[in-house]
């Protein structure tokens, strides 16, 4: 079952709450997605709004317990090489560095953004936290 997060919204799922997470028609967006490598949960977030982040951070974080440190798996998909893209990616990564407050929580491990080859729009699995194009 595909659970498709629209703009301006963010879902979480836990492992064996479905099978997909999917963003598309990113188009100027620039969507997170998410996962904890300790509680199996992923999550995608498509808006830069600073509180939707921090509680999409914090939801992602709930239930974590011990070596926090790159706990939460980020990837940054989206956007187009203009001044609209731009301005949300930099609200977006203001965002996250501000709910990792320099704690080494969060691990940006790709960023496929601003012109850079990146898919219309993506899956993020539930079971494992892959990424799967979707054009």
């Amino acid at each position: 079952m595909n659970h498709v997060v629209d703009k301006n919204t963010y879902k979480v799922l836990n492992k064996g709450a479905g099978d997909h997470l999917e963003a598309v028609h990113l188009g100027e967006d620039i969507a997170i997605a998410c996962s904890n490598v300790s509680l199996s949960r992923v999550g995608i977030c498509r808006t830069d709004n600073l509180d939707a982040i921090m509680t999409f951070m914090a939801e992602m974080l709930e239930g974590s317990a011990g070596d926090m440190r790159g706990i939460l798996r980020v990837r940054l998909v989206g956007g187009v090489a203009n001044e609209v893209s731009r301005k949300t990616l930099e609200n977006t990564v203001m965002a996250l560095n501000a709910f990792d407050a320099d704690q080494d929580i969060v691990d940006i491990i790709s960023a496929d953004i601003l012109g850079k080859p990146h898919p219309a729009g993506f899956q993020l699995r539930v079971s494992d936290g892959a990424v799967i194009a979707v054009e």
